[in-house]
């Protein structure tokens, strides 16, 4: 089976936790394709990966976007990576029959091959392009997203988890579709990547279940054994994440740092970039007051690494 991911150099450590994940718990050997804006700055993590037995494969593909224009990410959260699953058919060999797309940020919990093989099954009987979960359904409070979008069924799917019947998707030149769509929009997109492939499938998709791309925000009061042993793949949602300082100290935030602090590659550190430095060094001191940071593994190390952050820039 194989798997595909793309990023660059922003969610290197991101990217390098899912795909572990991922590792950790199919039970047979996969296929892995990353493209990547820059495959050199992943070459250490890649590394760590290769040696892994349940591959049958590893490739990192240098996505060359210097003619391509991306609409709506000046200034925004994302960057042109979010695009780039909109060209895996550069990247990847022809003679793939199918093709599990994830967001760089999607963490495996459980083993998927089960379930995204019975998928295929129902994608290839029904002649569908691809599987994927069904974000809104139409209805007076999101009729803008389906005018704005001019679709003509009344769904639209969320794009983290794309299981994508391949061969069908070259033979009905859907990526050159979508490609062509990025390249004339005229219109606003909203969700970037996400508008592109809803305004070109509009609906001739099979719905994935709950569990297959379960949103989760760090906050969420759900239980967390009940995550780990039902959720196949989490999608974090929302601007609070685990590698954020103050997600860390949210409860939901150790199932990523878990995952992570099992690689060769963390050092036993928890994975944490810098937000603002005023504002991190306030959580922490709220932290420590509180006691709330006393129940992370290594307290001392997350102050040293969030003064680390400050100091280094």
């Amino acid at each position: 089976m194989n798997f595909v991911y793309a990023f660059d150099n922003n969610y290197n450590l991101q990217g390098f936790t899912a795909i572990k994940s991922l590792l950790d718990n199919v039970d047979k050997p996969i296929s892995i394709h990353i493209l990547h804006s820059d495959p050199n700055s992943f070459q250490n993590q890649f590394n760590e990966l290769k040696e892994n037995n349940r591959l049958s494969n590893l490739s990192i593909h240098e996505f060359k976007s210097e003619d391509l224009n991306f609409p709506n990410i000046k200034n925004k959260h994302v960057s042109e990576a979010t695009y780039y699953r909109l060209y895996i058919n550069k990247y990847l060999p022809p003679d793939i029959d199918s093709v599990v797309y994830l967001d760089s940020d999607i963490l495996c919990l459980n083993n998927p091959l089960p379930y995204i093989e019975t998928i295929n099954e129902e994608i290839k009987a029904k002649n569908l392009l691809l599987g994927a979960r069904t974000e809104h359904l139409k209805n007076k409070n999101n009729n803008y997203i389906f005018e704005r979008l001019n679709l003509n069924s009344s769904s639209y799917f969320n794009g983290g988890v794309l299981v994508i019947n391949f061969q069908k998707w070259l033979d009905d030149k859907i990526f050159e579709k979508l490609q062509e769509t990025v390249k004339n929009n005229t219109i606003e997109l909203l969700w970037w990547d996400q508008d592109i492939l809803n305004q070109v499938i509009d609906g001739k998709y099979k719905d994935l279940n709950f569990f297959s791309n379960f949103k989760l925000s760090l906050d969420w009061k759900i239980d967390d054994s009940y995550l780990r042993n039902e959720v196949i793949f989490l999608h974090y949602q929302g601007k609070l994440k685990p590698w954020h300082i103050s997600g860390l100290l949210q409860e939901h935030s150790n199932i990523y740092q878990d995952i992570y602090l099992k690689t060769n590659f963390s050092n036993n550190s928890y994975h944490l970039i810098k937000e603002n430095s005023l504002y991190d060094l306030s959580i922490i001191i709220k932290s420590i007051f509180s006691g709330k940071i006393l129940k992370l593994k290594n307290p001392l190390r997350v102050i040293l690494k969030v003064i680390s952050n400050i100091i280094n820039g």
